[in-house]
């Protein structure tokens, strides 16, 4: 299994219905899918208090037990907020991968990128990140069954075509294309430690995949 680099991911576009694919939007879908059981009620309410009800803790803080009735009220209305993460979230993800060398008894170019790599998406949440929890969300892709690696296939005569446009005065040939993820996120696990960090992992199924010119923007072959 071979991991994409977060300092490569941070030029890759990103989206989740529309949405920035960010720490918030994430660790909600997180914390939803674990129907909750690795979240503190209290810690929550508080930090939701703090975060998004600031003139009421200014208010409250140095009183304990007003402070105690507005952390119950904070809890019941965070996690009313939770309940309006959608279960069904679909992502996308652009970026860029190498075509190798092309393969002559398939008739297709093989693909750089392993279906089940993982994804990591470290960010820090403009409010210091939910209560407890790690401060990075990783997305993990579910490996597509009896598939060893990913190929684009391409007839030979379209295949020398491209090769031969992409080819510098030098002799130099630029490989880059552009693949398109969409998956869907199915699950969520406990916190992890990857590379000495803490992750929040996320499963998602890849719906679709597609790679497209990276000079064009053509749409060169769909996989899935």
């Amino acid at each position: 299994m071979r991991f994409i680099q977060l300092v490569f991911l941070m030029t890759i576009g990103l989206t989740v219905n529309a949405q920035p694919l960010n720490y918030e939007v994430m660790a909600k879908q997180w914390v939803k899918l674990s129907s909750y059981k690795f979240i503190d009620e209290r810690q929550f309410g508080t930090w939701f208090l703090q975060a998004y009800m600031t003139s009421t803790y200014n208010h409250v803080k140095n009183d304990e037990f007003e402070l105690n009735d507005a952390i119950e009220d904070a809890t019941q209305k965070a996690f009313a907020w939770l309940e309006n993460v959608s279960a069904d979230y679909t992502y996308e993800i652009i970026t860029t991968v190498q075509v190798g060398n092309y393969d002559f008894k398939t008739l297709s170019f093989p693909l750089d990128f392993e279906v089940g790599s993982n994804f990591f998406h470290a960010s820090s949440s403009p409010r210091g990140g939910l209560p407890g929890l790690a401060p990075g969300v990783s997305l993990h892709f579910n490996s597509i069954k009896n598939t060893n690696g990913l190929s684009l296939e391409m007839p030979k005569d379209s295949a020398k075509a491209f090769l031969a446009s992409r080819k510098d005065s030098y002799g130099n040939i630029n490989r880059n294309v552009q693949l398109k993820i969409r998956a869907k996120i199915t699950s969520a696990e406990p916190v992890k430690v990857i590379n000495y960090s803490n992750y929040m992992p996320l499963q998602s199924d890849i719906v679709l995949l597609e790679v497209y010119d990276q000079v064009s923007n053509k749409l060169l072959g769909k996989i899935i």
